[in-house]
């Protein structure tokens, strides 16, 4: 898909297509970008784990939000644990993170001064953080 600046972005199933659909006609957000980083850590079994977040995204203000995109039916233990290790590590980061299932049902057609659909994943509060560059 193409971004703001005629980059293009990955995605992999619908949902995510669909997210990154909301996110390139967001006003608010300014860059996007797709598995921005790797996360290594260990398990509490000792065992290595890995986790690349599906988006980063660069709002107009500076801050920054990671999103992963799961559906909360289809999120296993396996992938809960990613979750949570990601959502530790984005405050380190300087960046706020979020576990995003499908978007709302219907977007098109909303009346212009509903913003409800346009603001679903950035409508929490953000920290700031200098440079997508950091993210990758």
């Amino acid at each position: 898909m193409d971004c703001h600046d005629g980059t293009l972005v990955g995605y992999e199933p619908w949902v995510e297509r669909d997210t990154l659909v909301l996110l390139v006609f967001d006003a608010d957000v300014v860059d996007i970008a797709s598995q921005p980083f790797w996360l290594f850590w260990t398990t509490a079994e000792g065992k290595p784990r890995s986790h690349a977040p599906d988006y980063f995204a660069r709002l107009a203000d500076g801050s920054a939000r990671v999103l992963d995109v799961r559906p909360a039916h289809r999120i296993k233990p396996r992938d809960q644990v990613a979750f949570d290790a990601t959502r530790a590590a984005c405050p380190l980061m300087g960046s706020d993170y979020e576990v995003v299932g499908a978007p709302p049902g219907t977007v098109a057609g909303w009346p212009a001064t509903d913003t409800r659909a346009t603001a679903w994943p950035t409508s929490r509060p953000r920290y700031a953080w200098r440079s997508v560059s950091l993210a990758g």
